[in-house]
């Protein structure tokens, strides 16, 4: 999560102690609210940005490809030998196809959000000596995070204490 910016600044490969330390953090307490906010103000959200593109060029791109390149040389020789009335019912019909498939890309890429907004994932993170949830968006350099099994880990991290893998034996199973 720290942004690194050169090789003095390679936190996996220091000893834990000093990472706490040169990210002024406390183990025990975490990172108060307050400094936890600056540090997002800082450093930026825990979230990969995805670019999105303009309506105009989603829109142009449908005109784009073979079948579109077609249905466009057909207008063009409609348009050539004076057929207009052709030349007009095909582009009619093109732009029509066209604001069908924005409509289409617009509906998919609204559902697509509410699963990521849904599907957001939290963690378990320690501020002023309390854990809380919050949204993993929410983590910052120095953040104190409690990661159970099964769970996602939310950010890139180094383990400072916790139990190796526990195997409960819920149920023995014998052999005949």
């Amino acid at each position: 999560m720290v942004k690194q910016t050169d090789s003095k600044n390679d936190l996996e490969k220091e000893d834990v102690q000093k990472v706490l330390t040169d990210l002024n953090v406390d183990p025990k307490t975490g990172l108060s609210m307050q400094e936890a906010k600056n540090r997002l103000g800082k450093y930026g959200p825990n979230a990969i940005t995805a670019k999105e593109e303009p309506l105009w060029l989603k829109f142009l791109k449908n005109f784009t490809g073979p079948i579109a390149y077609m249905i466009e040389a057909a207008a063009i020789v409609s348009a050539i030998i004076g057929h207009w009335d052709d030349f007009v019912i095909i582009l009619i019909l093109l732009l029509f196809n066209a604001c069908i498939e924005l409509w289409q890309d617009r509906k998919a890429s609204n559902a697509l959000s509410a699963l990521k907004k849904g599907l957001a994932p939290t963690a378990n993170v320690m501020r002023d000596g309390k854990f809380a949830t919050i949204q993993a968006s929410k983590l910052v350099p120095g953040d104190i995070v409690k990661i159970c099994l099964g769970q996602i880990v939310p950010a890139d991290m180094r383990f400072i204490s916790g139990d190796y893998a526990f195997i409960g034996q819920a149920a023995k199973f014998t052999g005949n």
